[in-house]
């Protein structure tokens, strides 16, 4: 699975800030993407049944902040096979950033999720919101490469999704 997305801050607040989160109909989390702003770390995460079974990887610490896209917009892109005991690739206006695998799990499924929250998790206090906007939100039923972040990022002017050529691997709902 892959996720891509064009971001834009309007402020760079609070500590652990998300760009989406799936959960089940439980509400617990399956697959969660946030900026961890004590650790300068964009981290992935996918859940089993049980957070005692589950995959994390994050950046190494970026030598950007946040709030260098306060006002600018950004593409981000995330792949990942789909196994726990393996990390994810996370690319940033087309470029790879290094991951750290922090966390696997024996279990080599994940649940279901059923709800997609964008900017925001599922808590309903309000810390965790990511402050701005966000377009071309796309779910890929296959792992993109290098190639497409490039080819997406598309030296920072927005293409379609539909006009691409890895187009046929998109989810539709």
């Amino acid at each position: 699975k892959s996720f891509s997305f064009w971001f834009k801050l309007d402020a760079d607040s609070g500590t652990d800030q998300y760009f989406f989160q799936f959960t089940d109909n439980s509400g617990n989390a399956s697959m969660s993407l946030w900026f961890d702003g004590s650790m300068n770390r964009i981290k992935f995460q996918a859940n089993e049944n049980t957070t005692a079974n589950m995959m994390r990887t994050e950046t190494a610490a970026l030598s950007a902040v946040l709030s260098q896209f306060v006002g600018n917009w950004a593409f981000f892109m995330v792949t990942w096979n789909g196994n726990l005991s393996t990390k994810a690739q996370m690319f940033l206006n087309g470029v790879e950033l290094l991951t750290l695998l922090t966390v696997s799990a024996v279990s080599t499924t994940v649940k279901n999720g059923q709800k997609l929250t964008l900017l925001d998790n599922m808590s309903s206090s309000g810390l965790n919101e990511l402050q701005g906007a966000m377009m071309d939100f796309t779910t890929w039923n296959t792992g993109l490469v290098l190639a497409d972040a490039v080819a997406m990022y598309n030296g920072g002017v927005r293409v379609n999704p539909n006009d691409l050529p890895s187009r046929s691997n998109m989810v539709k709902k």
